[in-house]
């Protein structure tokens, strides 16, 4: 006759070997997958974002912050797109003063800028 106690800590045994086998799907793999596809889907809509706002003539928007909490957007028209730097023409300097490395944004003024911080206008 075997002892009920063995008999428990075989169970007890076996059904963590089981579960550290990864032999069923634990939530945390539908976390960890689910995270993985997010990544995938951010990474791959950034590059289409990229690619539409690397083309001249392409009207595009950035939304800077203007004080604490106030927010704008500053428009302008692509002139010269080469790897991920754009040559941007501003068309709509927006109501406040703001700087992109060192130069004032001014309507007609040209600066050239990292292409992922722009989107298209709608």
């Amino acid at each position: 006759m075997v002892n009920p106690l063995y008999r428990g800590l075989v169970l007890i045994v076996v059904t963590g070997l089981l579960g550290a086998c990864s032999l069923f799907p634990s939530k945390y793999d539908d976390n960890q997958k689910l995270a993985e596809a997010r990544q995938t889907y951010r990474a791959r809509m950034a590059k289409e974002v990229e690619v539409m706002v690397a083309q001249p003539g392409v009207t595009i928007c950035r939304q800077f912050t203007a004080g604490i909490g106030n927010r704008e957007w500053v428009r302008g028209t692509v002139v010269e797109a080469e790897s991920a730097k754009i040559k941007v023409r501003i068309d709509d300097p927006g109501q406040f003063s703001h700087n992109v490395d060192g130069v004032e944004i001014q309507r007609g003024v040209m600066i050239v800028d990292a292409a992922d911080s722009w989107i298209p206008c709608q």
